[in-house]
Formats: C-alpha cells, sequence, structure tokens
C-alpha cells in the first residue's frame, strides 16, 4: 500500500509547482541499499496518474520487523490526481550492496493507493 501523497520535509520539498505524488516504501531484505529509483503509474478514466522519485541518501530506515526503504515522489507535469482505492502499478530500481558486493536490483508490482500508509514514519 502507497499513502497517497508523500508528505516532504521543508529541506526536501518537492520543486517549485511540482505536486507530492505517493510515498513508497518496502522492505530491505537485508541488503545495504546505496540509492532507490520508483516510478508509479494509475490507470484512471480520465488520463493517467504518473510519479516518480528517487532517494540516493539514506533511503532506508529502521521499522519492527525489519529495516525498510522509503521514496517519496512527486507528480508529473501533465500527470492526473491518483485516485485512493484503485490498483496502480510500482517499478522501482535499487543499488545494493550485501556481503562487500554491489549489484541492482529491479522489480514491479501492483499496489493500491490509500490515504495514509500503515507503517511508520522514520523521525
Amino acid at each position: 500500500m502507497l499513502s497517497r501523497e508523500s508528505k516532504f520535509p521543508a529541506a526536501e520539498a518537492p520543486p517549485a509547482g511540482a505536486a507530492a505524488g505517493p510515498c513508497a516504501m518496502g522492505p530491505t531484505k537485508g541488503e545495504e541499499l546505496l540509492s532507490m529509483h520508483v516510478w508509479v503509474f494509475q490507470n484512471l478514466d480520465g488520463g493517467l496518474a504518473l510519479a516518480s522519485g528517487d532517494k540516493r541518501e539514506q533511503p532506508q530506515f529502521t521499522e519492527i520487523p525489519e529495516p525498510r526503504w522509503k521514496v517519496r515522489t512527486v507528480l508529473d507535469p501533465e500527470s492526473e490526481p491518483f485516485e485512493v482505492g484503485k490498483p496502480a502499478v510500482g517499478v522501482a530500481i535499487a543499488l545494493v550492496r550485501r556481503d562487500g558486493t554491489t549489484d541492482v536490483h529491479q522489480w514491479s508490482q501492483a499496489v493500491e493507493i490509500v490515504v495514509e500508509s500503515p507503517f511508520r514514519e522514520p523521525h
């Protein structure tokens, strides 16, 4: 589940004129994340909702029972707003390190857009 709108700290606010997109999160599966890049798409009756974002420094935070990653996104200029309760697709690419080896992982999966994520926000 992705919260409908990312909440940016003042120091990381989206560029002027850009609206916040979904906040993407997921488990790290024991790997050290070096950077994370995310795209979220949602087909709507009136068009397409599209957002993207990346986190190149400290993309992960601690959450019980396992560490998680988090990337705030912004809507693309011509994007429709994301609709709560409708399915979407999340696509991600991560640069990871495990046991001294650096690798790239990519995946896509169906996600649901919700008002707020059930996961704790990092401090």
